[in-house]
């Protein structure tokens, strides 16, 4: 996109205004860069430690040498991914992104065991650098924009959504089938909704229709388990590969809940599989925690 060519040099594909990768779907491909930017939290949280300098030159030296360490290419890597989530112009991918990392990092340093101060200095300037520079040069604004423009007159979602909980009323243990949204909600749908949908852009709704409540209830429950096991690993457990486990774990769930209220980021494999991923990295990140929580 930032070549100014009409079509990708590497896909031959046509460059439009929004950055899709290798998506055809924008929304999809910021939802994978929301989970590899996960991923990339718990990374640094892992790396960092709790050094004392005995001297200021001991300081300047750790910066010098951390100029040319490993985090500092995957700190480039993570800034060119949120230069790409903010130029696919994707609301709610930025809303989910932004949101489960500040929820993510300010429980980190509430209830962490020892946490270290570059994870603090870590997170002002990934909001800095990230946010208030890089981002606006690579249209934030846009997405802003969007954001301010959306509103319920102009957005015909939540029809879709009312038409589809008189498919969940009809069909509420076992649903309507699995894939069957498209051939059932075309019954249901109303006057207000002009267009077709093939999705309920809404994976909560979805899932609900097509599986039933209880399919959808029990997930909740499992993802509600896992939550709950990760928060207990970042306040009792002192070892930072673990605990970085948990927090790209955390992140990630709390930004694809977010995410599915608005669209289907699950539709994409992978994006289901990298989600998978980290929900099974978080899970056994609980393994280490102490007898007497795990027994809870």
């Amino acid at each position: 996109m930032l070549s100014g060519q009409d079509t990708s040099l590497i896909f031959g594909t046509e460059n439009g205004h929004r950055a899709s990768g290798t998506f055809t779907y924008h929304n999809h491909f910021a939802n994978f860069l929301m989970l590899c930017l996960s991923a990339g939290l718990g990374y640094f949280i892992a790396s960092l430690t709790n050094i004392t300098y005995n001297s200021k030159l001991d300081y300047v030296k750790s910066w010098l040498f951390a100029i040319l360490d490993t985090k500092t290419i995957v700190r480039l890597g993570l800034t060119i991914m949120v230069i790409a989530l903010v130029m696919s112009h994707s609301r709610m991918g930025n809303t989910a992104f932004f949101v489960s990392l500040m929820v993510v990092s300010f429980l980190y340093i509430l209830i962490g065991q020892k946490v270290p101060k570059g994870f603090k200095l870590l997170i002002v300037s990934m909001l800095i650098i990230d946010v208030f520079v890089v981002s606006a040069w690579f249209g934030l604004d846009k997405v802003k924009e969007r954001l301010e423009g959306t509103s319920i007159e102009n957005e015909t979602r939540d029809e879709v959504i009312l038409d589809g909980l008189e498919v969940v009323k009809d069909y509420p243990l076992t649903g309507s089938g699995a894939g069957s949204f498209r051939a059932v909600f075309s019954s249901y749908q109303s006057e207000n909704v002009r267009l077709t949908y093939n999705r309920a852009h809404n994976d909560y709704l979805q899932f609900a229709i097509e599986y039933g409540v209880p399919s959808l209830l029990l997930l909740g429950v499992l993802i509600a388990h896992i939550i709950k096991r990760c928060i207990y690993v970042l306040h009792k457990v002192p070892d930072k590969y673990i605990v970085g486990g948990a927090a790209a774990c955390l992140m990630a769930i709390v930004g694809m809940l977010i995410h599915m209220s608005v669209d289907f980021p699950l539709l994409s494999h992978a994006n289901s599989v990298y989600f998978l991923l980290l929900i099974s990295i978080g899970y056994c990140s609980s393994r280490y925690l102490p007898d007497n929580v795990t027994s809870n």
